[in-house]
């Protein structure tokens, strides 16, 4: 299991050597590490090569909660981010987390799929609190989002879809039971 401080280990892949060379690594999947903090993640988001760089990112199960949305939100809003796939299931998001980069998502120009699944998804009126942001974020085109994937809870998912349905981007809705919940959470130490 990696943790924050293995991610040093990693910063050397997306450093590039010259300005016009490409880092080593282009896409990074450290899913399943519940010991990667927001610390892990301030350090991967700042080696030289990752703004310009780093195109696919897996943070799923990573122990980031609403801090590293902030940092992701603004990650994406740099001027230059080359992300192009980000995936963030279950790192503890929360509603705000997951608006907050649902808004950045709607403005980032290279971003073209993003999924929180399992973040956010028990939220009083769904539809309301979540919903309603999200279609109200992405209802004029964004420059390259082309698939979000959340989750709702099931009792709102036909609602939910009617909702979503004529956004100019597919958004495709979790059912909370496909969640995986039997799991126990990640938060980290």
């Amino acid at each position: 299991s990696l943790g924050d401080e293995s991610v040093k280990a990693l910063l050397p892949l997306l450093d590039a050597t010259e300005a016009s060379t490409p880092p080593i690594v282009v896409g990074l999947n450290v899913s399943g590490n519940p010991h990667i903090t927001v610390i892990g993640l301030q350090r991967l988001l700042a080696a030289p090569g990752a703004l310009l760089g780093l195109q696919a990112l897996d943070l799923s199960e990573c122990s980031l909660g609403p801090s590293g949305a902030q940092i992701l939100a603004s990650h994406l809003s740099a001027f230059g981010c080359a992300l192009r796939d980000l995936t963030a299931y279950r790192c503890g998001l929360g509603v705000d987390g997951v608006l907050l980069l649902v808004a950045a998502a709607s403005s980032a120009p290279f971003l073209r799929s993003l999924s929180l699944v399992a973040n956010g998804q028990h939220s009083q009126s769904w539809l309301a609190s979540v919903g309603a942001t999200v279609a109200r974020a992405l209802s004029a085109p964004p420059p390259g989002l082309r698939v979000l994937t959340l989750s709702c809870p099931e009792a709102e998912l036909a609602a939910a879809r009617e909702l979503v349905g004529d956004l100019p981007l597919r958004v495709i809705l979790v059912p909370n039971q496909q969640n995986n919940y039997n799991r126990a959470l990640f938060l980290g130490d």
